[in-house]
């Protein structure tokens, strides 16, 4: 899937607001978590990338970034709740949009539910991922404690903490490229003023007026949030639902990522379209390339690693192998956890791709060793 184009439009206050729109289906609001938002640069990001391919194939994606943040205007003067409100409508009203589905990670969670509150017609379901309804609930753990004040740290040193405290210091590779993308999110001055304004956010007032359908989901492992400010959520908002999942990132393109998109679909009641659309394109071509990959030794390998170091290990097999993917043309059917499924329009791809899968796996350094077979 080739980058979407940025788009601009103007809140009523004056600010003006980037944002993307990819995919097909029931259109869906990506809510920026504040302050670290960057919609050209989360392309890069091939974790956060395939998030996007995977969630664009049931879903029309809007994202943009929030005021003070990304490609929208740096300099502002109000970071409250309600300012932020009214980036989620000038969006939405840019994008002519009528009906739609916001979700959200973390810090935006107040944010959406005043906007829910106030838009009760336009929102017909809501998607809270590792949220919460007041900032203190997160802000009292003492995890969070060192984050709060990005104005008064080393910036470099703040970024790097907060990208591997995050996706965890055993995250390794996934970690640093988060790292670098926090720094070009926001300035440090920016940063320190989102985040002080944020931490007096307290939506608790509007849950009850929230009146559609929400799916609250919260990772198993994940301590800050914690899982008590996700019920919090489901005992406030009138018609919610709480879903735990596997893992303890906070990031659902990390981790178990299958599990999240099951809940959605389920939530939502749509199917994922897994199928490559020139398949479905009367015009492409007669004959399809199906493509296999397979980890050998895989089950040996986990129960020698464990669980979360196995998982490390199968989150950076699953970004070498999207990366080939994308590069020569393929389009992912699906994964099993060990191994791939993929289609192309050409033989020559397809033989070219497992070439290259095969050099990248051997040009790997560093860590447990990877060998796939390809079919």
């Amino acid at each position: 899937m080739p980058n979407p184009e940025v788009r601009y439009c103007t809140t009523d206050d004056g600010v003006r607001i980037a944002y993307v729109r990819f995919g097909r289906g029931i259109p869906l609001i990506h809510v920026p978590t504040i302050p670290w938002s960057h919609i050209e640069l989360e392309w890069h990001v091939a974790e956060w990338r395939a998030w996007y391919e995977r969630v664009s194939r049931m879903a029309e994606i809007i994202r943009y970034d929030c005021r003070g943040s990304g490609l929208s205007d740096r300099v502002v003067s109000d970071y409250s709740l309600d300012a932020h409100v009214r980036d989620i409508e000038a969006v939405a009203r840019a994008a002519k949009l009528k009906k739609y589905v916001p979700f959200v990670v973390l810090h935006s969670a107040p944010v959406l539910i005043r906007y829910a509150a106030l838009h009760p017609d336009e929102v017909s379901h809501l998607i809270l991922w590792c949220s919460y309804a007041a900032a203190p609930q997160y802000t009292a753990s003492k995890e969070s404690q060192a984050f709060l004040n990005p104005g008064d740290q080393d910036w470099e040193i703040y970024i790097e903490s907060l990208a591997h405290t995050r996706l965890g210091w055993s995250a390794g590779a996934p970690a640093r490229r988060f790292a670098r993308f926090l720094r070009h999110c926001v300035s440090q001055h920016g940063a320190h003023e989102l985040i002080r304004v944020a931490r007096l956010f307290d939506a608790t007032p509007f849950l009850g007026q929230v009146k559609c359908p929400t799916l609250v989901l919260h990772r198993e492992g994940l301590t800050w949030p914690s899982l008590d400010a996700a019920k919090r959520l489901v005992s406030g908002i009138p018609n919610a639902k709480l879903e735990t999942i596997p893992g303890g990132s906070i990031m659902p393109w990390l981790d178990e990522v299958d599990p999240v998109i099951t809940a959605i679909q389920r939530f939502l009641g749509i199917e994922e379209n897994r199928r490559d659309p020139l398949v479905d394109d009367p015009r492409s071509h007669a004959f399809r390339t199906v493509l296999f990959t397979d980890i050998v030794g895989h089950t040996e390998m986990m129960s020698r690693l464990g669980d979360d170091k196995g998982r490390d290990v199968l989150r950076e097999h699953e970004r070498i192998t999207r990366e080939a993917l994308s590069a020569y043309g393929g389009a992912e059917i699906k994964t099993m956890g060990d191994g791939f499924m993929a289609s192309f329009a050409s033989v020559t791809k397809a033989v070219e791709c497992a070439i290259a899968l095969q050099r990248a796996f051997v040009a790997r350094q560093g860590g447990e060793s990877l060998d796939i077979r390809v079919g």
